[in-house]
């Protein structure tokens, strides 16, 4: 048995690991799931990059918005000519 099918076996596929690893943002998987997670994350790097990715996205989505450019004026006309049209 080859690493590869030996961790689809033990822990699932790459799409169901980062399925829990997106859940377990929102609640607090099952010792189980945990497990599963834990040792597919130790074998396979790809779905480590994604859990990476997952917590910054996490992080960046709690972060308050820069306003360091103020919207110039003509986008503001043309913003909102384009609102009046849908009207």
């Amino acid at each position: 048995m080859t690493k590869h099918q030996l961790m689809v076996h033990l822990t699932g596929h790459c799409e169901s690991a980062t399925r829990l690893a997106s859940e377990s943002r929102d609640r607090r998987l099952t010792l189980l799931e945990r497990v599963r997670l834990l040792l597919h994350l130790r074998m396979c790097s790809w779905c480590t990059r994604a859990v990476a990715q997952i917590a910054l996205l996490a992080v960046a989505s709690r972060m308050p918005p820069k306003n360091d450019a103020p919207l110039p004026d003509a986008a503001r006309q043309r913003i909102a000519q384009v609102l009046q049209d849908m009207e």
